[in-house]
């Protein structure tokens, strides 16, 4: 049986209300008295829900990082776009809602930020990089960088590219940070290190790199 509607509102409310605060201040500066007038909620509504602040935390966080992980989901279920000069339709999402909420994404990925939760995240983006490099039959050369590390890498890339916006660039809008993003990191699929049959039949691997050094 599904929990009762009213309760999925006021635990709504709860989350939200949690989260605009995080954006504004850190989450160990944040009050059930805070939580409460912001949801417009009685103290004892609140502990009729959660024990604590940091039960409601919790959940509120397990939240937020879900969305990523039903975006992902949905992404695996659709043909792969990955293409060498255009940068994947989950990453332009996920960074579409990364800005839609910067300040509570900058405490989450910046160096000021809730590190948990970031490290979660960046580890969800290596396995989602390994999953997608698996299903596109990506495959080192011998030799040359391991899948593992790629995808370490470029989820790196991913969590300093966010940063870096958010902390004092967000008028660079998503589509233009995306693509940069994408051009950090397409030589992880996209060079001549790599073996994969993703490409259409007529089309080449573009060689972004040299793995002999040779010039």
């Amino acid at each position: 049986m599904g929990v009762d509607r009213r309760i999925r509102k006021t635990q709504t409310a709860l989350k939200d209300a949690v989260l605009a605060l995080a954006s504004e201040r850190d989450l160990d500066e944040i009050t059930v008295q805070d939580i409460v007038d912001r949801a417009d909620v009685s103290r004892a509504t609140f502990y009729s829900h959660y024990k604590s602040k940091e039960d409601l935390v919790t959940e509120a966080l397990d939240s937020l990082f879900d969305t990523f992980v039903v975006e992902a989901a949905e992404f695996r279920k659709t043909p792969l776009d990955l293409r060498p000069d255009f940068p994947p339709s989950n990453l332009v999402r996920a960074l579409r809602r990364m800005g839609e909420n910067p300040d509570l994404f900058l405490r989450l990925f910046g160096d000021r930020g809730a590190g948990a939760w970031m490290v979660r995240l960046r580890t969800f983006w290596e396995e989602q990089f390994l999953l997608t490099w698996r299903a596109s039959n990506f495959e080192p050369c011998e030799g040359a960088m391991p899948l593992e590390l790629r995808a370490s890498f470029a989820a790196s890339i991913m969590a300093r590219v966010v940063s870096w916006w958010l902390d004092g660039h967000r008028d660079e809008p998503v589509d233009r940070i995306a693509r940069w993003h994408w051009e950090l990191c397409s030589h992880l699929w996209f060079d001549n290190t790599v073996r994969t049959r993703m490409w259409a039949e007529d089309a080449e691997p573009v060689a972004t790199s040299d793995p002999s050094g040779d010039r």
